[in-house]
């Protein structure tokens, strides 16, 4: 089998975009099953975030332009027109993107997109009109270019169906999973890195943006601290949101001042990725509370750390989660304080939430997320 990608977001994008590219990228360099391997990405220099051995027998890198309106136009117009392209069995456009020159519709290529979320339908104040429109139209001309569509959730499926009316048939789910790091576990993590806080703490995980919800996390907190006078070991516990920095950030900490918490709540804006794993590992317990995701990738690295995961009570999270997570309703800061409470209160329930988590992490492994994903691959060919 023979197969190109759209890599573009694997060198260039740290987040949940980037780890998806690369995870793909490097099961199918690893897999018996692929003869080879096109990389197409407009540039892979050295500040990028993806370290592939290029001297792989099986692995081509195919670059675009080095500047001008030619790279600019090269992921839509120009990668069909490589001389490597019509030699695949299959191109992937690992992020809701496809080339939309007539050499490529017009190519015996198999062409498969991944399509992530449309959160901009779900929550279209957080996005200005044009953006909208640039990415419905996007999405539209990539499920129509497509053999076939990959959604990494049954809520994805759903949208795909409801807002831009997408033949069902054309869709599969293949849920996603996340960086190798964190399938070590918490106990593995702690004896070979030291804690970055002195304290015990709370971990609010997601971008610092509205829909992450770090307000619900603040919220409860306050809650939290005023039982604090009674109960003497929710005294020393502090809240971590750590997660990249936006202008939101200013509304967090009046939200912060308002309720007297600082020096309880820490921000933790610039940190690597590798030291992702470290916060996560000696968190007593972690919140990702977003309202609404497609799928939730820090739900995911929560659970292969072995970490009791509290998350809002939507679909995307009971989707990823499972019988793992500890649901709460996303505008009830009373009830994420209560199971907060609990949890810091008796050690016992941190340690079988931990135990539920492992046992649900076990599904996001990366060798059987890639065969069904491969299996889809097969199927089309």
């Amino acid at each position: 089998m023979k197969i190109g990608f759209d890599a573009k977001r694997a060198f260039f994008n740290q987040t949940g975009l980037g780890q998806y590219s690369r995870w793909i990228i490097q099961s199918s360099l690893a897999s018996h099953e692929v003869d080879q391997v096109k990389l197409y990405t407009p540039s892979s220099n050295k500040q990028s975030y993806f370290d592939v051995d290029q001297g792989l027998s099986k692995l081509e890198l195919v670059e675009g332009p080095k500047g001008g309106l030619a790279k600019m136009m090269w992921r839509g117009f120009g990668v069909a027109e490589h001389s490597s392209f019509d030699s695949l069995d299959l191109y992937h456009g690992l992020t809701a993107e496809l080339p939309i020159s007539r050499a490529f519709k017009g190519s015996s290529t198999k062409k498969i997109v991944t399509i992530h979320d449309l959160l901009y339908e779900h929550l279209p104040q957080q996005y200005s009109f044009i953006d909208r429109q640039v990415y419905r139209k996007k999405t539209m001309m990539a499920a129509e270019n497509s053999d076939l569509i990959v959604a990494t959730s049954k809520q994805t499926k759903e949208d795909l169906q409801r807002f831009l009316s997408v033949d069902p048939t054309k869709i599969r789910v293949v849920h996603q999973t996340c960086d190798q790091q964190f399938f070590a576990g918490s106990k593995q993590v702690q004896a070979t890195q030291s804690n970055m806080f002195s304290s015990p703490y709370i971990l609010s995980l997601g971008g610092i943006e509205p829909r992450k919800n770090h307000e619900l996390a603040i919220e409860s907190f306050a809650i939290l601290k005023q039982e604090s006078k009674e109960v003497p070991a929710i005294s020393d516990v502090k809240l971590v949101v750590a997660g990249r920095k936006t202008k939101h950030l200013t509304q967090l900490q009046a939200l912060v001042a308002k309720h007297r918490l600082q020096g309880e709540v820490h921000f933790v804006q610039d940190f690597s990725f590798r030291d992702l794993p470290r916060i996560i590992a000696y968190a007593t317990a972690c919140c990702y509370l977003s309202r609404w995701e497609g799928f939730g990738i820090p739900i995911v690295e929560c659970l292969a750390m072995e970490k009791p995961i509290l998350v809002s009570d939507v679909a995307f999270a009971r989707e990823v989660a499972g019988d793992a997570g500890l649901y709460i309703d996303p505008e009830r800061p009373d009830e994420l304080a209560h199971q907060l409470s609990l949890l810091i209160n008796q050690p016992d329930l941190v340690v079988r939430y931990g135990k539920s988590s492992k046992l649900r992490a076990q599904y996001f492994d990366h060798v059987s997320r890639w065969n069904e994903l491969l299996s889809v691959y097969q199927d089309l060919l």
